[in-house]
């Protein structure tokens, strides 16, 4: 159609992208390789590069994205996954190895790590005050019990740093969206049914 190579253009028959076909090209593959392409396909694109790219225009800074040669790609996939997986206490063991002695060791041996937003110490320090206020609209909404709400406050508060800042963080939310639609339990059940419906 047009002269548009499917293959060259990673897309199916009817031009439709990967990710309209989760186990496209899976069968076969060891589990670090199928965890690999899934984690590419699926996590990769749609949130680290995605997140990278709107928190970085938000605050004026030029993200340098991970060098993502198709080609290239699809070689280091083809090839098994326990060759990428950490060996002797190194991540990347391919990239270590390709790229030879301009690492320093102690740049080689860094464990791996992620990044998180400070959420919890957000939560409980500079927005308390505006957390405990959208808090309180979900109360006023009549949608949950309060004191189910106020335990599980209390319980962030308790350890901030615990992963009960998730489930606090879960209320903020829903009592922001209380409070912009001036939300009161009839109008919650209300929109339950028109969803339903």
């Amino acid at each position: 159609m047009l002269g548009f190579d499917t293959v060259r253009l990673d897309v199916n028959e009817d031009y439709l992208p990967i990710e309209a076909e989760p186990s496209r090209g899976l069968r076969g593959l060891d589990p670090e390789s199928t965890i690999g392409i899934l984690e590419t396909r699926f996590y990769m694109g749609n949130m680290l590069l995605r997140d990278s790219d709107v928190f970085g225009m938000a605050n004026s800074l030029e993200i340098r994205v991970p060098f993502l040669d198709r080609l290239l790609i699809d070689y280091v996939y083809s090839l098994p996954g326990k060759w990428r997986v950490m060996r002797n206490g190194v991540n990347k063991p391919l990239l270590v190895e390709a790229l030879g002695n301009r690492f320093r060791p102690e740049i080689i041996n860094l464990k791996k790590r992620g990044f998180e937003l400070p959420i919890g110490y957000w939560m409980a320090g500079p927005l308390r005050d505006r957390c405990e206020y959208l808090l309180q609209k979900v109360c006023d909404s009549g949608a949950v019990e309060p004191s189910a709400v106020r335990t599980v406050w209390q319980g962030f508060l308790a350890e901030p740093e615990s992963p009960a800042w998730s489930r606090a963080w879960l209320l903020v939310v829903f009592g922001a969206w209380c409070d912009k639609y001036h939300t009161r339990r009839q109008n919650i059940v209300q929109s339950q049914r028109n969803i339903i419906a």
